[in-house]
């Protein structure tokens, strides 16, 4: 069997016949609310963003790819944040699509202390994800075993296609089911006075919460069978702190240090990623990141290395772009399988100093900040919600 061949069923043979995993992407820095939906709006700003990531590209084969589209709102008027997301992920050259979308919701509850002249904010984010997803697999364009004969392949002596005795179902895909999942995030800010103090961060989530039954729109069968295989959940985890070594407040510029921990587990499958992340105020950032993934049963894991590079540009006072570019070449396992094929994660991203939540309700639409926080890398909205600082210099 070619690597080709062995790729593109390898995935298959997995959802079929096993509890499948989720469809990922590599990083958690730009997808931060797929990771855990208590994340979502805390940037600041309503967003629109579009994710792309390539996986395994052989020569002669589509790679593996995953697409998403996010939405999110930040609402500074309210206590609440908001967000939608769409995604499609494509396997096995085409052969297995899985597709799913939702919506997530972020609750904030603030507490405030004063140590003197300074101030500690600190935010207590609770995330609900709402999404359903179905997998589809294309029957037509796979082999069974009884179909190849031991001398001739796939045909008989004279050429003709062996048949199977497989019957495909009616659909070929699985129901819908519902993945729901529920996170818990900590923002906080120590000293509102100290400009070389940024935000710390950390959270737990669990996705893929059973169902309200094995069947039906509510259910949690994935299986593509319909055998009655039901979703994994998965758990994350992540810790990262924002460090300002250098800061000019008459040139609007800093140069920050974020060290990230993240990790993950679903089934008997575990992972874990470690970096740091250097930014020169919002216009350039660069990431280094290693990646580790548990052992399997036979063979050794994989690991790979990732560098990520991002930048942002201010359109104007109230819209900004966000473009961010990775690369993850393997370093172990996979790697003399798929040779130079790593994994590629680009996304893109326009925000806006606006909430049009908030403006139905009455309340003022623009995102305002209270301009008595030092530190350039987080705001405070009125109700008291950490916000990254993204209109820096520009209030």
């Amino acid at each position: 069997m070619t690597k080709k061949t062995l790729l593109c069923y390898l995935g298959l043979w997995w959802a079929i016949n096993l509890s499948a995993q989720d469809p990922f992407f590599a990083h958690f820095f730009n997808n931060r609310a797929l990771f855990n939906p208590a994340l979502v709006g805390e940037a600041g700003a309503l967003s629109v963003r579009g994710l792309y990531k390539s996986q395994w590209p052989l020569a002669g084969a589509t790679p593996y790819r995953t697409m998403a589209v996010v939405a999110e709102e930040s609402m500074p008027c309210s206590m609440f944040d908001w967000g939608l997301n769409l995604m499609q992920d494509v396997e096995g050259d085409g052969l297995m699509r899985t597709f799913s979308g939702g919506m997530m919701l972020a609750g904030t509850p603030t507490l405030v202390t004063r140590h003197g002249a300074a101030r500690a904010v600190h935010n207590l984010r609770i995330g609900l994800g709402l999404n359903w997803a179905q997998r589809r697999v294309d029957f037509n364009r796979l082999v069974f075993s009884d179909q190849l004969d031991p001398k001739y392949g796939l045909t008989d002596a004279a050429g003709n296609f062996n048949p199977t005795d497989f019957v495909p179902p009616d659909f070929p895909g699985s129901l819908w089911y519902f993945i729901p999942s529920v996170g818990i995030a900590y923002k906080g800010l120590f000293n509102d006075r100290s400009p070389y103090l940024g935000v710390f961060s950390m959270g737990y989530s669990v996705h893929n919460l059973y169902g309200l039954g094995d069947e039906g729109f509510f259910g949690h069968q994935e299986s593509i069978l319909r055998i009655g295989t039901t979703t994994t959940p998965r758990h994350t985890a992540f810790a990262e702190w924002e460090i300002i070594p250098y800061y000019s407040a008459s040139n609007y510029f800093y140069f920050s240090v974020k060290p990230t921990v993240l990790w993950q587990k679903q089934g008997e499958l575990s992972y874990a990623e470690a970096g740091l992340r250097f930014a020169f105020s919002r216009a350039f950032a660069l990431g280094t990141y290693y990646h580790f993934s548990s052992r399997p049963p036979d063979g050794v894991n994989t690991n790979w290395l990732s560098i990520n590079v991002e930048t942002s540009v201010l359109l104007s006072r109230a819209n900004r772009f966000n473009l961010g570019f990775s690369y993850s070449p393997n370093l172990s396992g996979l790697q003399n399988f798929t040779g130079v094929g790593g994994i590629m994660e680009v996304s893109i991203a326009l925000l806006f100093a606006s909430s049009p939540s908030c403006k139905l309700i009455g309340r003022a639409d623009e995102v305002r900040y209270r301009n008595d926080i030092v530190c350039p890398t987080a705001s405070l909205s009125r109700r008291s919600k950490l916000y990254d600082h993204l209109w820096y210099g520009h209030k």
